[in-house]
């Protein structure tokens, strides 16, 4: 329900993952104010983001989110909670007709997934996933000169995920809770893909680990896959939690795409994109303007060229889901096309 202003009224959720992105967009943002907040489950803090400078100075703070949704009736919602959580407070949130900004992975198996999906399009509400990568200008850069045709067909791909461990919380160590890196952080590596170049995936082989951490058993720290692209090419991931505390920063980051023309390769932490195509050096390409990942999504400026898809997010989920199992197993798993699945696609131009 708008408000008067018009402005769009948000409401969230949880406060654990990635709100605070979403929160930093909104920030100075007049079309946009943020309501009310709810706690995702008992004893839950939310005072990081009454804090928040997007917060309005008269936030609403309740106990109980389906009060918070059935009084404010918010525009979006935002929802950032524990990861077994998720689907069954996004869907409350797409049943009461809000959009959702929702943090990932969307659910912890495959039959719920596809009940999340349901559930967002009979009540005909947008979704979008805090699937942050996507902000960043080098991984826009990287999708937009393989999208004028700059490597032609992508062939191979590479894709790091390195993070710190960390403080991480209790229930990182419990499948039934996490649901494991591979949905967690593997997600993240498995969009920097499908993002960069359009290619969904078909099949997987993986391996998966807890080395280091034996106080969260669950919590693998080292998750390795190779996947088969729609196109016949092939794919890597490596995600690890092993990343040293002392390093500058958190994660690191990389994508490296290899095509029938010339090679990109994308790393975050230095800011820099390079093409190798018809010369003896790579040549260091500008990054793009960063465009803003929540922004359009919240004041409904939505494009052609969306940076992020009701679609991809669970797309994605299906993908990670098939991968997990794959490592459980150690086999090759089969990611099959869901017919109720449409994944964004990206057709490369002619150089």
């Amino acid at each position: 329900m708008r408000s008067k202003e018009n402005k769009t009224r948000a409401v969230v959720i949880g406060s654990f993952g990635h709100w605070s992105c979403v929160l930093d967009e909104i920030a100075g943002l007049d079309g946009v104010e943020v309501v009310a907040v709810a706690a995702a489950m008992s004893g839950e803090s939310v005072a990081g983001i009454v804090a928040h400078n997007a917060s309005s100075k008269d936030i609403a703070v309740f106990e109980d989110y389906r009060a918070m949704l059935k009084k404010t009736h918010p525009d979006v919602v935002v929802v950032s909670c524990r990861l077994d959580l998720i689907p069954k407070i996004a869907m409350d949130a797409a049943r009461a007709g809000c959009d959702i900004i929702c943090e990932k992975p969307l659910a912890l198996d495959v039959s719920t997934l596809q009940k999340f999906h349901q559930v967002v399009s009979e009540n005909g509400v947008r979704l979008m996933a805090m699937l942050s990568t996507r902000a960043d200008p080098v991984f826009q850069t990287a999708r937009r000169l393989f999208q004028q045709g700059a490597i032609g067909e992508v062939v191979v791909v590479n894709a790091r995920k390195s993070y710190k461990y960390g403080d991480r919380p209790d229930w990182f160590g419990a499948r039934q809770m996490y649901g494991g890196t591979m949905l967690w952080v593997g997600i993240h590596a498995l969009d920097m893909i499908h993002f960069t170049t359009g290619q969904t995936f078909t099949s997987v082989a993986a391996m998966q680990r807890n080395f280091a951490h034996p106080q969260r058993p669950d919590c693998e720290d080292c998750v390795i896959a190779l996947l088969g692209l729609d196109n016949g090419g092939a794919a890597t991931i490596s995600v690890d939690l092993l990343r040293p505390e002392a390093a500058a920063t958190h994660g690191d980051d990389w994508i490296r795409l290899v095509g029938t023309l010339g090679i990109i390769e994308a790393r975050s932490n230095d800011g820099v994109v390079r093409l190798l195509k018809d010369t003896a050096h790579a040549t260091t390409i500008a990054c793009d303007p960063v465009r803003p990942l929540y922004r359009p999504f919240l004041l409904r400026e939505i494009s052609d060229d969306e940076l992020l898809g009701t679609e991809d997010p669970f797309l994605l989920t299906h993908a990670c889901l098939c991968a997990r199992e794959a490592a459980d197993a150690g086999v090759v798993e089969q990611i099959p096309a869901l017919p109720w699945l449409r994944a964004t696609t990206i057709q490369a131009g002619v150089p």
